[in-house]
């Protein structure tokens, strides 16, 4: 293995923490027995983070114990994956501790395709049995940045998408796609944009490189949404009209087969160790109690238990730690949360309208809902408390948007304007002059500038982040819809 770097780490023991009992009440408002953790160890180098978890079910003896890998980005720690250390269940709750832990950040040379950063771990099994062999586990590098920050813009009009170069502001040529596309999603090595085209039922891939759409990929019927795994191996694809999620494969650009899941799926998302895809299903008003979220093994493509909700959900998000899904039930007025240790709904949070649209800080600390739609208004959700905050007047949101820093949440709004929210005090600032009705806002990774979807102007508005200023409006295709940026 050829190595330029390498740093050892001697471990850390943080002790027993406190028992830290994890959301999960069942939908009914019964208690159920949720899982409890505390963290047993935690080590730090100059970009590689690890902490070590043990969890348990309920009062039970065993314990499950993770390795939370974390990456130091732009001053931030951002979670990259988990690793089990061993089997489920393996090691006994009330013993378990460290008995050396060794973290190792290597820094491989370009023809190298070894780990970037391995955790060696020895624990107490039990005090009469000792400590446990050693176990490794590994992250592989990060994906590099891309050469260039493209910004693609979804043309539900015009059956298009057009690149716009993130460093000149000029747009390249349309690429056509299906019919009706609605939704785009990018792979995390930014190789690959894959567009869903709604009446096609098909999902089209472009290449990055080179701007260009490759051969569809049939799909469901009516294909209304799409997530990527962390890992970047399939795409998730929910089809509202075959009421199923169809798997594809990044390598190939194949279907799998098909995941039966509820009636009408219409929003997906994935936890951050790739481990499960939450899809929610709207249902049918002609079919009791068919509003659910239905969870998705990723690694064996298998649906589990339903999840039942009081009203058909418009958006689901979920954590950065990966514990909970919050889903947006419309009609209802509510927001549920879902622990995704046990799959259940804890007690909804009451909004003060028709919650749609949400987004979570990179921090997790807060979830921003857009709510109602006379007038409609942004509603902050406390995640330690789950409970809602004062209703911010950003102007009849239509969308949701934070920066990487979670500093500002953007909101297009029905008046042509987009208003920047301060996530410390939550107050509006002066609106930004965009163009003709506004419906999608994604913000460059680096955080200084915000691109608005202007559905009625058939442009892209640019804002600069730093002043909240527009730019010039950049022509694209007609009726933009949706965002995805490099």
């Amino acid at each position: 293995m050829n190595i330029s770097l390498r740093r050892v780490a001697a471990f850390c023991v943080t002790g027993l923490l406190a028992v830290l009992p994890a959301a999960g009440a069942t939908a009914g408002g019964a208690s159920a027995s949720p899982p409890q953790q505390r963290q047993i160890a935690e080590t730090t180098l100059t970009s590689f983070k690890v902490v070590l978890t043990a969890t348990r079910v309920g009062t039970g003896l065993q314990a499950t114990v993770t390795a939370a890998g974390y990456q130091n980005s732009a001053g931030r720690w951002k979670l990259i994956g988990q690793k089990r250390i061993g089997a489920a269940g393996r090691w006994f709750w009330y013993s378990t501790v460290v008995c050396g832990l060794t973290v190792t950040q290597l820094k491989p040379l370009p023809s190298s395709a070894a780990p970037s950063d391995t955790v060696t771990v020895s624990l107490l099994m039990t005090p009469a049995l000792g400590c446990s062999g050693n176990i490794s586990a590994s992250w592989g590098p990060a994906s590099p940045p891309p050469a260039r920050t493209t910004v693609y813009v979804v043309n539900r009009g015009s059956n298009t998408v057009t690149p716009i170069n993130a460093a000149t502001g000029t747009a390249g040529a349309a690429i056509g796609v299906g019919r009706d596309p609605v939704a785009i999603a990018i792979t995390p090595n930014h190789k690959t944009a894959y567009v869903v085209n709604y009446m096609s039922g098909t999902v089209t891939p472009i290449s990055t490189a080179a701007n260009t759409a490759g051969k569809a990929i049939k799909v469901g019927a009516n294909p209304d949404a799409i997530a990527i795994t962390p890992d970047g191996k399939t795409a998730y694809v929910a089809s509202a009209g075959s009421g199923g999620v169809t798997p594809i494969s990044t390598a190939t650009d194949t279907a799998g087969k098909p995941i039966k899941t509820g009636l009408n799926p219409r929003a997906i998302a994935i936890t951050p160790d790739g481990r499960t895809a939450y899809v929610a299903n709207s249902g049918a008003e002609n079919v009791p109690h068919s509003a659910t979220v239905t969870p998705i093994r990723v690694a064996i493509n298998t649906a589990g238990k339903p999840i039942g909700l009081a009203g058909p959900p418009q958006a689901i998000a979920i954590t950065p730690n990966g514990k909970t899904a919050y889903v947006t039930t419309g009609p209802v007025d509510n927001v549920v949360p879902i622990s995704t240790a046990t799959n259940t709904a804890g007690k909804p949070i009451n909004v003060p309208s028709e919650a749609l649209l949400i987004a979570i800080t990179p921090d997790g600390r807060t979830a921003y809902v857009c709510v109602g739609t006379q007038p409609s208004m942004l509603v902050p959700i406390n995640t330690a408390t789950n409970t809602a905050g004062q209703a911010i007047n950003a102007g009849s949101p239509w969308g949701v948007a934070i920066t990487p820093d979670g500093r500002t949440v953007y909101a297009p709004t029905g008046s042509d304007t987009v208003v920047p929210v301060s996530t410390a005090t939550n107050v509006p600032g002066p609106a930004i002059k965009v163009g003709n009705d506004p419906r999608a806002v994604a913000i460059t990774p680096n955080g200084q500038t915000a691109y608005v979807a202007n559905y009625g102007s058939a442009s892209v508005t640019p804002i600069r982040i730093a002043t909240d200023t527009p730019g010039r409006a950049i022509k694209v295709g007609s009726q933009p819809w949706a965002i995805a940026i490099t």
